[in-house]
């Protein structure tokens, strides 16, 4: 295997193309993942609600009040707040 430029000579072209995708990739994300180093803030808490209220959507087909299929998602999220279930109305 002899080298060129410090590349292995013997790349075979999937090998580039993969690099090639890789290096575009991160150009394209370069503000995102730099911003995610500084700050380390996520959306995946946001994603777990949005994953829940899905969850629960699906399986309460039949709920008619609102106020039941709330119920429904804070039960499903486990350890419900009861004391503020009465002062929370919806929009």
């Amino acid at each position: 295997m002899e080298r060129e430029g410090g590349r292995p000579s013997d790349l075979r072209p999937h090998r580039r193309r993969a690099r090639r995708r890789l290096g575009r990739t991160i150009r394209k994300w370069a503000a995102q993942i730099v911003a995610w180093h500084q700050s380390h803030v996520s959306n995946g808490p946001t994603e777990a609600i949005n994953n829940l209220v899905k969850r629960v959507k699906r399986t309460a087909f039949g709920f008619r009040r609102f106020e039941h299929y709330r119920i429904r998602a804070l039960l499903y999220a486990g350890k419900p707040n009861w004391s503020l279930l009465d002062q929370l109305t919806p929009p």
